[in-house]
């Protein structure tokens, strides 16, 4: 087998800050969910498990498929 072009796997676990009350925490991918990108960046969104605010985590870099 040959591969010709590499699959994009999303991480597995990301670690969200929310700007409400404070909380740190980590997310499966479950959990959040995958909004987009802007430029090289990705954007993902989850609800803090504390306060249910939506926290947002962007991911910087990639390449110009967004990959990072």
């Amino acid at each position: 087998m040959k591969i010709v072009k590499p699959g994009d796997l999303e991480p597995t676990k990301l670690r969200f800050s929310c700007e409400t009350c404070g909380c740190v925490f980590e997310a499966d991918a479950s959990d959040y969910s995958f909004m987009g990108y802007t430029g090289y960046d990705k954007y993902y969104r989850c609800d803090c498990p504390t306060c249910n605010n939506e926290c947002v985590l962007k991911v910087e870099g990639g390449d110009q498929d967004g990959r990072t």
